[in-house]
């Protein structure tokens, strides 16, 4: 049985790993999200994902795990959001603007113990 997975923002990247976890054979649904909802949409009907609203109503849709390719200002916000929902996170680099915030989200990641990856 293959895993779901949230990916969050699609832009350039966010369509491109999109279009790569569609071709996944081990992962067996993906739940899409941008804050703009025509995007959102586009981009489920052409992977064949299913859509959602928000960051908020992906990390609660179950998801087994979650690809944030957001603008760089949300990345803290939503590997913080993840993270409360023990959920595992790749976020697209950087973390943060500062390295005050990187830390920190480092930090919180490493005192959780929820698998995470910046790339």
């Amino acid at each position: 049985m293959g895993s779901t997975i949230g990916l969050i923002g699609l832009g350039r990247i966010g369509a491109f790993h999109a279009g790569t976890l569609a071709q996944l054979s081990g992962v067996e649904g993906l739940v899409v999200t941008d804050e703009r909802p025509d995007v959102t949409a586009s981009v489920a009907a052409q992977f064949g994902a299913k859509p959602v609203a928000s960051a908020a109503d992906l990390l609660a849709s179950g998801v087994d795990g979650v690809v944030i390719a957001a603008a760089t200002p949300a990345h803290a916000p939503l590997i913080l959001a993840a993270v409360d929902a023990g959920i595992p996170v790749f976020c697209e680099k950087p973390i943060a603007f500062t390295a005050a915030e990187s830390l920190a989200v480092v930090q919180r990641l490493e005192s959780s113990g929820v698998p995470a990856q910046i790339g």
